[in-house]
Formats: C-alpha cells, structure tokens, sequence
C-alpha cells in the first residue's frame, strides 16, 4: 500500500466544496506483517486534523476496520484489523500496531507532531548511499536546501510525484543550493548485486518499468505525434518510436536493438515494437542484436515507417504531414487518433464497445455543420500522391 496522506487531505477539500457534513467511513490499511499501520494511523490522522484546522465539516471517521474481515475479492488474506481475528477460535486480539490509534481519540486532537518537522527543528542525521555507491550524511549537506523525496518503486502515487519534482523543484533551483535526493530504504540498486533483484524494484514481481514515464501515449499526450528518424534508432529509442502516430525516415536511418548482444534480455522495447513491425522481424531484430541493422528501406518494406526522404528533407516532410494533420477540426482528428489506439490496445471487439463514447465525445455540431458546407462547396484540396 502506497502511503499518501496528502491525496486524503486533498480529497476532504475537494468534497467540502460541496457543502455538506463529510463523514470518512473508510480509511485503513491491510498490513500482515503489522509493520505500517502504527504509521499509516499517525499520518492520515494527522493530515485529517489539518483539514479540520482548515475549517472542513468533518462529522465523522471511522477506521477500516475493526476487526479483521472478508474482502469481496481477497477472502480473509487483507489484514485490515485493528483487532487480529483468529477465524478457527474467534479470538479478537488488539494489533501492537493499533495502539496509537487507541491513544489518540482518547485525547483531544490528534498527534500535534504528526509526520511533519516543525520550522527551527533540527532534522535527524542519518547517512545515506547514492546510486554511485558514495555516502553521504545529511549533516554533511547543512546550509543547503535539501529535498528528500522517500519513493518505492511499488508506490504508484511517488513515480508521478518525482518527475515532478525534479521538473518543478531540482531543475529550477538546483543552481540556487537545492539538493533533490529521492530515496527508497531497501530496494536494491541494480541487477547485477549479488542479491536477485532488479535496478528500481522492491521484489522481482513489482517491476515497474521506466520506460513508463518517456513515451507520449504513456504521458498522455493525444495529440498526434510523428516520428522523424534520422541516423540510428536502437534499444531505449522504441519507447517512443512505438507510441509514434506516424513515423517516416531519413534513406541513410538504421533500427536495431543491441540488449541480448550485451547479455541483457530485450523486453519492453521489442513488445512496443510490435505495433509497428511484423513478428517475424520483431523477433529477428531482437535476437541479432548488434549483428544486423535495418536499413530505411527495408524499414519501409515491413511498415515500420510509412516514407523515406533523403536527410535534407526530413524535416520539412514532417512539418508537411503536421500541417495536412492540423488543417483538420482538432476534435475530429482526436477522436479518430483515439479509436485507432483504442482497438489496437484493446483488440477489434473491445474497441468497439468504448466505439459510442468516443463518437460522441469527439462529435462537435458546429464542426460537422461546416464539414457539410465544405463538402457540398465543392471545392477540394489537391491531394498528394505517395
């Protein structure tokens, strides 16, 4: 479970802008190993009370849950419990994490402290070690701004939260004495320590793949998008020559996808790959490795890319194709850009289904009232042969 109070403490001042009493009536965690709840109670109390002190018409909230339950989906196995039940002999035992729970409604307001560190607070020293192997002692960094992020890899909410971060903050102050750490406790740095894990992943069944975060479509970025590949596209390059819309090419590019010739599997790159390119060729890329490339041509051939243009040309084809794409009503071409993807992501019958809602939402009257004095103008566009 990801730890967000902040989310929660955003959600009781979205919902109070409808101006009614707000009642909380679900709020827990499912902690087995009873190692976060203590935790979780502390924070989300705390940014609860801040919404209070706020002024929000909170009436009421109750912890998810008192006792251990059945979960529709999950049966027993979701320890959400302050209390551990013993399901063979009923026996109802208070958590050791649950005692601060317990503590804080019996006084007034929750935890003064919380998880936040008051202004003049001096903040704990602890060391900590880069990605670099060095290490460094908070103390060591004293006089400068420094931001620590704590990020997991399994923490969906902190993979958003860090581009941001580095984007916002690092970015636009590093110069400035700010120092931008993000940092994960246990997780291990790299695929090749001793111990099984992955670079970035807390276990080797929770990967979350960086390459999440580089392509457009990824980013949600649903304007059309072209692709113009000039010299050599290889490895990291099919994030996003696989959420390309349209890709063309100058005649000297070259493909190819170098993982298994350095003794690293090709995964996520050859499976983007497959929307533009035949299996067979997916395949036989993939597995060459340095020993191949792929030339513009052949390239071509395979539908890989859909024009070939001499180097000096590239540019100004691609910023043919954006004009010829942007001299159609943006909703209609949004609309159609998102049907095309909807269907190769979610095969012909289950872009179909979402097929009504698309059409409706990309459905402007105006726009089609125009499109029919177009048409029946007569006039037309002269159109380029390829």
């Amino acid at each position: 479970y990801a730890l967000y109070p902040e989310g929660f403490y955003k959600a009781l001042h979205t919902i109070s802008t409808l101006n009614k009493p707000i009642y909380v009536t679900e709020n827990g965690v499912a902690d087995r190993g009873d190692t976060i709840r203590t935790l979780f109670i502390n924070r989300y109390l705390y940014a609860l009370k801040m919404a209070l002190k706020d002024g929000i018409d909170i009436r009421g909230y109750f912890y998810w849950t008192l006792m251990d339950n059945f979960e529709w989906a999950e049966g027993y196995d979701m320890k959400f419990g302050l209390y551990e039940v013993d399901f063979k002999t009923q026996k109802r035992s208070l958590r050791k994490s649950s005692k601060l729970f317990s503590e804080i409604v019996k006084r007034r307001g929750a935890d003064e402290r919380g998880y936040i560190v008051d202004i003049g607070d001096n903040a704990p020293d602890f060391t900590m070690e880069f990605t670099t192997r060095e290490k460094v002692s908070l103390s060591e960094l004293r006089g400068q701004v420094v931001v620590l992020q704590f990020t997991a890899s399994w923490c969906s909410v902190c993979r958003k939260e860090m581009p941001h971060l580095e984007k916002d903050v690092w970015q636009a102050f590093k110069d400035k004495g700010v120092i931008l750490i993000g940092i994960d406790r246990d997780e291990p740095f790299t695929a090749i320590d001793e111990e099984r894990g992955f670079y970035g992943t807390s276990n080797n069944f929770m990967y979350d793949d960086p390459g999440d975060w580089l392509g457009p479509k990824s980013n949600d970025l649903w304007k059309p998008v072209i692709g113009a590949v000039n010299g050599m596209a290889c490895g990291g390059a099919f994030y996003f020559l696989g959420e390309c819309d349209i890709l063309i090419a100058a005649d000297h590019a070259t493909f190819f996808d170098p993982h298994v010739s350095y003794g690293m599997p090709a995964i996520y790159e050859p499976m983007s790959m497959l929307n533009k390119m035949p299996f067979g060729e997916v395949m036989r890329m993939s597995l060459t490795g340095n020993s191949e490339r792929i030339s513009a041509e052949t390239a071509l051939r395979m539908g890989l890319v859909t024009e070939v243009v001499a180097s000096s040309e590239l540019k100004s084809k691609a910023e043919e194709l954006a004009t010829s794409i942007a001299e159609s009503p943006p909703s209609a071409v949004q609309g159609t850009l998102r049907a095309i993807w909807a269907a190769r992501d979610l095969g012909r019958l289950g872009g179909r289904s979402i097929a009504p809602s698309l059409l409706s939402t990309a459905m402007d009257s105006e726009v089609i009232r125009k499109g029919a004095d177009d048409f029946s103008s007569g006039k037309r566009k002269e159109p380029r042969l390829r």
